[in-house]
């Protein structure tokens, strides 16, 4: 062993001598004089001490790692004497620093330093022969340092420099849970830490992914000096950054892609400080917020180019690639060996018998375990791999992120199905949100999360069991998670899981409170659970126990075969829920999109597309072909030079106009030919002055990129060829680029991902899709996208500011005077980053906290700033209100566009059809009452042009959806009219409908109802309130709803419990009461159309509300009220000509008994109930046409129902309360009549679905 360094020792030794280091931590230790120069004379030598301290750190973590493997191996006091080594041991050795480099020389220190301490250890049991780990140190711990001949060190002009100053969070190891400082070691280093705190070395934190790191530097003119490499390599890149301007060279920590890995590296900061004073805060650079939106914007677009998968695997992509090409290679082997049996004697002994084993359990069925057998196929594989079937590759194709990778497979089931299966790596917290949204924006409902967890102390959890989780919690709330997992062998059910956003956060007093909710801890599921949490998403959780807590029990520890099993087993689980069988993974043919991948490692994929374009045999496209590289170049330049001047403006002006070439934004710009042209149109004075001197300070910059960018200045383009921008803040960096490749290249294919340096490079994606993304500058508003003839003349609107955009829509709806039912309904304006499918606006409903109906106005930042897009959403308000004073309105009641707008979403024809109306009378209104306003002043022939094209278009539509609903309602007649044989059959019965009410036999009605009820022509909205009511018929439930009715001269009829109730289209019919339920369907026309003429005809429950509240004669419903009212409804006159009182209390299921806040007569407190009311149902009613004129007493009857119902009667049941109606009407839809988003309207009947054959079994009796 080579001791006394000359340099070391002298330089070193002696400081941390007098520094009194004592642990195993680096001490007090001098800081290095930090030397004024320019950054072309950076010396590397002057960071010498990060390199040794790196060696420190590279040591102790090998002693941590052998103390784990040898733990049961060797003696507790060996164990103990090895644990106790610290930095002052190897210190007082004197090692050289180059023999310390070596991690083969590790075993020989250990005993070295044993040995003088006394220790009884033998050197030949301080050996560890993992020269695997060993060989992975050395290329550990160190700086790989840039020669500066690969980078130019010379600065041009910098752009300033844009940071948040973070706090450092305090944080301590006290009742860590874990080994903090082996944690940090293996990810980051300690030694990084150590240095910058002995030197006061500036930390950055950079967020975002590479090219955002890199595209910073050259802004600001900074430079990477070294990189430092860590054992994880798929953590974050730590780098040393200079900047021209700043002496000290920084630690800069790159691809920050969330605010829980944020946070977490924060956190070590603080726990290896080496007992020094750290700076109270760090800078870091980017919005992160900004970041995840675009995005999650941004795979929003890519993967709704993409085939939908039929499950997402979230989580161990590798172990699933892993398994299926074992899989697939087995396959390719037997076939071989099928077609050349003489073959396998040439087999090593050894694998021959391995292989026949396999080859032996396939035949007869059993499960192989392909995880567990991968290594050895893949070995067998490559020996014969020239003579086996080609596999040409099992991934459609692969996509990289900064957080993630994901990849496609198509596999084949039993029966010959094929499923696309689509694998995403693990991701860290909060990085898994803009994803797990993209999925759900793109249709993706069946998701499997395969995540890693610790497992609670005293739970009976084990490393490598599978747990599944029935809820998800963080510090304040729990949720459930919804899907339907599968149960792979030795699963367990898990009470729940909880988030935290840094291990470092779990010491045992966490982790105390955290038990009394979960079983497991980990970040994403939460995450995941919330994104995930409507009915129709499948998210499905399986976690592997990686460790548990408080224990030196880690899956790393245990035995090789841990995790592949757990997940071998989870893996054939699923593909037996699936029906998979054997796994056949359909592989790549050459003319897949995996072929164009293939091919695009070899061949530029940009320039094989844009020389495509040229000699396609369609093609129109002109100019010379390029490459990805001169195009990047191209367009670096201009938007770094742009990116400075955009930054100078915001800070004089605080706001920028810009216009840009539409060629560009449209995609059409070739860099070999064509410029980049930019105005910066105004008419203010001091703003054209401030702009013209910025320009001028950067006239050197514009004239080095003249071939590329041309910036015409503080004035506006001469033509309507330029689409136009606003900005409160700079745009980012990549603005320009990323514009132009989503709508140049993602919609042909292209997919743009960022490479290990930050460069751009392009792959094909697997889609024969055409793009539906909008171009920047509109794509849809309210209910209908409009075709490309209305798109040309929305586009060159002038562009207004949001604030103006504001001004406008209050301006445009203040003289509305709507209907006073819909005076309670509140407006909320919000501007978002972006909208589904791209729209720039939409309208949509939603009802509050407290039963408040809201209608939520959502602009873009574009949408806001367009004129014409303002005014047609400030009319569908108007519309939506419906104006007090006209009755041709299109919409009577906000509630019914609601009710039309959720019906149209679940696909109903006749709902369509509605909302195509009132777009048209959208146009008209407009065309009649806004050309004049003078908010529109100077586009008048603009938006002339533009309502005659959206009318031309609107008209093509509506023939279309009218034609569609005529077809369809033939088809629904057709259905019904066939059905009539089987109600022939019921109304033969010898019991009939007011049989089965009058002895309250609620399961009889019920099934006579759904037999009866026209499903075909309801909407959503109808058949979920049905099915609502239908289990409230048969399954009535404790709260009830205390009502009144005036009975005046009604028929009651009664039955064997007593006394019952019938609506109108059942009493005022004639036949037998089972056929009087026919009607249902044939008297539907009648109900839901008011006597004054409606633009729309589509027959809605709100419709029929309102129809019901004027004119009752073949309404469905029965009224009640409160006592008040009901009263004024109640009076006769009998046989003498005196005054009579006929009324009746009920109390009925609250499911059954709907608040009318549609009603015109608001005060009479109108609640209505379907159909029917049981005899168990009336709890009070006095008829003085039997009884007797004078006999009622108002104290008796509200004493005798009193007494049925077991409390007072409220004031609100005696007198009403229309603020409170209001209200309950609202909560009652959101409750019992919006339609859940995975409705079948298809299906027959309500959620049992009976058939009519199982109808007639159960009642032709």
């Amino acid at each position: 062993m080579k001791i006394k360094n000359k340099i070391i020792i002298i330089v070193f030794l002696p400081i941390l001598i007098v520094a009194g280091l004592l642990s195993t931590l680096p001490g007090h230790l001098p800081q290095i004089a930090v030397v004024k120069r320019d950054i072309a004379s950076v010396k590397y030598s002057e960071f010498e001490r990060l390199e040794y301290l790196l060696q420190l750190d590279r040591f102790l973590y090998y002693k941590s790692k052998f103390v784990e493997q040898f733990s049961d191996k060797l003696s507790k006091e060996i164990i103990g004497d090895i644990e106790a080594i610290g930095l002052q041991d190897l210190l007082d050795l004197e090692i050289d620093i180059e023999f310390l480099a070596k991690a083969q020389n590790y075993d020989g220190i250990l005993f070295q330093i044993l040995k003088e301490k006394g220790s009884l250890a033998k050197e030949e049991e301080i050996s560890w022969g993992y020269n695997f780990l060993k060989n992975k140190l050395n290329d550990a711990f160190v700086v790989k340092w840039i020669d500066e001949k690969e980078g130019d060190f010379s600065v041009g002009p910098t752009a300033r420099q844009n940071y948040l100053n973070i706090e450092v969070p305090a944080i301590s190891k006290d009742g860590a849970t874990m080994d903090v400082s082996q944690y940090i070691s293996d990810r980051t280093t300690r030694a990084v830490f150590w240095e910058s705190s002995e030197v006061g070395r500036p930390i950055e934190f950079h967020l975002g992914n590479e090219r955002v790191f890199r595209k910073h530097l050259a802004v600001t003119g900074g430079k990477v000096l070294g990189e430092i490499k860590t054992v994880a390599r798929n953590y974050n890149k730590i780098y040393l950054v200079q900047y021209a301007d700043d002496d000290t060279a920084h630690l800069a920590i790159t691809r920050v892609n969330g605010l829980d890995r944020l946070e977490h590296l924060l956190y070590e900061i603080n726990l290896e400080n080496n007992g020094q004073q750290m700076a109270k805060q760090v800078r870091v650079f980017g919005d992160l917020k900004e970041y995840l939106t675009v995005e999650e914007k941004r795979l929003t677009e890519t993967l709704k180019q993409l085939p939908l998968a039929d499950q997402v695997f979230i989580g161990q992509k590798r172990y699933f690639t892993n398994y299926f090409m074992a899989a697939e290679q087995f396959c390719a082997l037997q076939e071989y060996f099928n077609k050349h049996p003489n073959s396998l004697a040439q087999v090593p002994e050894k694998q021959r018998k391995q292989l026949i084993k396999l080859l032996a359990a396939n035949k007869v069925g059993e499960e192989i375990d392909f995880l567990k057998q991968a290594s050895f196929l893949s070995d067998l594989f490559d020996k014969y791999e020239k003579e086996l079937s080609l596999i040409a590759g099992l991934e459609q194709f692969s996509l990289e992120s900064n957080a993630f990778d994901v990849s496609d497979m198509l596999i084949k089931s039993e029966s010959g199905k094929v499923y696309r299966w689509r694998f995403v790596s693990n991701m860290w917290g909060d990085e898994v949100v803009p994803l797990a949204r993209a999925l759900k924006n793109s249709g993706h409902k069946n998701i499997n999360y395969i995540g890693t967890a610790g497992a609670l102390p005293n739970k009976g959890l084990d490393v490598g069991d599978i747990v599944i989780p029935k809820h998800a919690c963080d510090d304040v709330s729990c949720v459930p998670i919804l899907g339907k997992p599968v149960t792979p062998k030795n699963v367990k059910s898990g009470q729940g899981v909880i988030k935290v956003s840094s291990p470092f956060l779990e010491n045992y007093s966490w982790v105390e409170k955290a038990s009394s909710k979960a079983d497991e801890v980990e970040i994403e599921t939460k995450y995941l659970a919330d994104i995930f949490s409507e009915k129709e998403d499948n998210l499905k959780v399986y976690l592997l126990v990686s460790d548990v807590l408080g224990s030196h029990q880690t899956l790393d520890n245990a035995s090789s075969s841990a995790r592949s099993k757990a997940i071998s087993n989870l893996l054939m689980a699923i593909m037996e829920g699936e029906k998979i069988g054997f796994p056949d993974v359909i592989n790549q043919g050459p003319s897949s999109s995996a072929g164009l991948e293939k091919m695009s490692k070899k061949v530029d994929p940009l320039y094989a597309y844009v020389t495509e374009q040229k000699v396609g045999k369609n093609s129109t496209a002109k100019g010379p072909v390029f490459t990805t590289e001169f195009f990047e170049n191209r367009i670096n330049l201009a938007q770094e030079t742009l990116y400075r001047i955009n930054q100078k403006i915001i800070q004089e002006v605080g706001f920028i106009n810009f216009a840009i070439n539409k060629d560009f934004v449209d995609g059409k710009w070739n860099p070999k030919t064509d410029n980049l042209e930019v105005y910066y149109p105004t008419e203010d004075s001091k703003v054209i002055a401030a702009i013209e001197k910025i320009l001028a300070q950067e006239t050197a910059s514009l004239q080095k990129a003249e071939k590329t960018l041309l910036v015409h200045g503080a004035r506006a383009p001469p033509d309507d060829s330029f689409y136009h921008f606003s900005f409160t803040k700079t745009p980012p960096l990549d603005f320009l680029l990323e514009m132009f490749s989503r709508n140049a290249y993602l919609k042909s294919g292209l997919y743009q991902e960022t490479t290990a340096t930050g460069k751009i490079k392009f792959k094909f994606l697997p889609t024969d899709k055409h793009s539906t993304l909008c171009s920047g500058d509109f794509c849809s508003l309210a209910f209908f996208a409009p075709d490309e003839a209305t798109k040309k003349f929305l586009t060159v609107a002038k562009k207004i500011t949001p604030e103006e955009g504001r001004a406008a829509i209050n301006g445009l709806t203040a003289g509305v005077n709507p209907r006073p039912r819909n005076r309670n309904v509140l407006r909320e304006v919000e501007i978002v980053k972006n909208l589904p499918n791209g729209n720039l606006a939409e309208i949509v409903p939603e009802i509050g906290d407290g039963g408040t109906l809201v209608i939520k106005m959502r602009f873009t930042e574009e949408g806001i700033c367009n004129p014409l897009v303002v005014l047609e959403e400030s009319y569908h308000y108007i519309q939506i209100l419906g104006q007090a004073w006209g009755n041709n309105w299109p919409v009577i009641d906000a509630v019914m566009w609601a009710e039309l707008s959720w019906n149209a979403k679940a696909g109903n024809a006749e709902a369509r059809l509605a909302l195509l109306q009132i777009e048209m009378d959208m146009v008209e209104y407009i065309a009649n009452r806004f050309l004049a306003s003078p908010f529109i002043r100077g586009m008048e022939d603009t938006l002339g042009d533009y309502l005659k094209a959206r009318k031309v278009h609107l008209e093509k539509m509506l023939a279309e959806a009218t034609s569609m609903v005529k077809q369809k309602e033939k088809e629904k007649r057709k259905l019904w009219m066939g059905q009539r044989t089987f109600f022939d059959a019921l109304e033969k019965n010898k019991e009939k409908l007011d049989f089965y009410i009058g002895r309250n036999d609620r399961a009889a009605v019920r099934k006579l109802l759904e037999a009866y009820l026209p499903w075909p022509q309801m909407g959503a909205s109808e058949v979920t309130a049905w099915r609502n009511w239908l289990e409230a018929i048969e399954h009535p439930g404790e709260k009830k709803v205390v009502a009144f009715r005036g009975l005046a001269e009604d028929y009651v009829p009664k039955g064997e419990k007593g006394p019952f109730l019938m609506s109108k289209i059942l009493v005022k019919n004639q036949g037998n009461y089972n056929r009087r339920l026919r009607s249902l369907e044939t008297k539907r026309k009648l109900l839901g159309f008011s006597n004054y003429p409606r633009k729309i005809s589509a027959s809605t429950l709100s419709s029929f509300f309102d129809e019901h509240a004027s004119s009752p004669l073949a309404s469905s419903f029965l009224s009640f009220s409160n006592y008040r009212v009901a009263g004024s409804f109640s009076r006769i006159i009998d046989k003498s000509g005196g005054p009579g009182m006929n009324i009746v209390a009920v109390a009925i299921d609250e499911r059954r008994m709907i608040p009318n806040a549609i009603s015109s007569f608001l005060r009479e407190d109108e609640i209505l109930t379907p159909l029917i009311v049981f005899p168990d149902e009336i709890i009070a009613l006095v008829d003085e046409r039997e009884l007797g004129v004078g006999t009622f007493n108002e104290g008796d009857f509200f004493a005798k129902i009193e007494k049925k119902i077991g409390r007072k009667l409220t004031p609100a049941e005696i007198d009403g309360d229309t603020t409170d109606f209001i209200k309950n009407s609202m909560t009652y839809w959101q409750k019992y009549i919006k339609p859940p988003e995975n409705i079948d309207v298809k299906k027959f009947g309500p959620a049992n679905e009976q058939t009519c054959a199982q109808l007639a079994s159960l009642l032709l009796k």
